[in-house]
């Protein structure tokens, strides 16, 4: 009976160390695809023209800053999160 157990709870730590190195895998694979998957969340421009047109920049990238009413926007600065047409 005392050999039952103890072959009992070999094979139990053995299935629980397999669990621990597929968790630990699985882990590591959603950690890389995160890494992958990510993108700067801020784009800077190292536009250097004194006659840059930054509201014209951000229309021409498809944004339209009259419906983007959190967005505030100066001659060199825009602040908040701009919105796509139609999105």
């Amino acid at each position: 009976e005392m050999e039952a157990k103890k072959r009992a709870l070999e094979e139990e730590k053995r299935r629980r160390e397999q669990l621990e190195k597929r968790l630990e895998e699985e882990t590591s694979q959603r950690q890389k695809l995160i890494e992958k998957e990510a993108r700067p969340l801020t784009r800077y421009l190292p536009v250097r023209k004194e006659d840059f047109d930054l509201r014209s920049h951000i229309e021409t990238a498809g944004h339209n800053i009259e419906t983007c009413y959190h967005v505030s926007l100066t001659e060199k600065t825009c602040r908040g999160f701009l919105i796509k047409m139609g999105g």
